[in-house]
């Protein structure tokens, strides 16, 4: 227990060194250089007008929120929607496991970016004031925003499942939560949905068994 214990001290440390190393060499919320390639020839573009803030009524201003709609592989108006979650980077189509999932199922994917990253900026600034609007209830409210446009926008009458990986696996089961009447399912892959502050449980199995000599 002693060894393990050493071993997952030794780990995270070395683990806050090269996350402080890689954040040093990135200028501050620049996500251009993140560009994945993805299905874009097949998707249209477009923008959305989104709230700011979506809990105060007072509150009227919108900013550009950016979105693709694929409906290479959709058998008609009528078919189910792969919602594909974009998370803390740059966004492209859904692409990869996404179509083949909508191939497989003959759906569309919608895809919607996250604010604050991207094209979707919606502050001149990134101030403590104007981050306040980077959260999790407002990324919930934008996808619940959009959606009820796109549905509309679209005449789409099939059923939506939510997609995302990561951070956005954990959108998608809070989605799936949060809005259940407008979302049939969740595929929240790798979603740390018992969202905590120090993750420790993320390295731990790797430092139980990587010798210190690789530490």
């Amino acid at each position: 227990m002693e060894m393990a214990d050493r071993f997952g001290a030794q780990w995270k440390q070395l683990r806050m060194e090269m996350h402080d190393r890689e954040i040093a060499k990135l200028p501050l919320f620049q996500t251009a250089f993140l560009r994945f390639p993805g299905n874009s020839a097949l998707a249209d573009e477009g923008v959305f007008k989104q709230r700011l803030n979506h809990f105060d009524a007072n509150d009227t201003r919108t900013f550009d929120q950016r979105f693709f709609v694929n409906a290479a592989y959709a058998s008609g108006y009528d078919a189910p929607v792969l919602y594909y979650i974009c998370g803390e980077s740059r966004c492209s189509a859904g692409g990869g496991f996404a179509a083949q999932l909508a191939k497989e199922l003959h759906a569309y994917i919608i895809t919607l970016e996250h604010r604050y990253y991207g094209d979707s900026v919606p502050t001149a600034t990134y101030s403590a004031t104007n981050l306040k609007y980077l959260s999790t209830d407002q990324a919930l409210a934008d996808l619940d925003a959009f959606q009820t446009y796109v549905k509309n926008e679209k005449k789409l009458t099939g059923e939506w499942i939510a997609v995302g990986g990561s951070y956005s696996g954990s959108l998608a089961a809070y989605y799936r939560l949060t809005y259940p009447k407008k979302i049939a399912g969740a595929l929240a892959s790798s979603g740390p949905v018992q969202a905590k502050a120090s993750f420790e449980e993320y390295d731990f199995p790797l430092a139980t068994v990587i010798p210190a000599s690789c530490l």
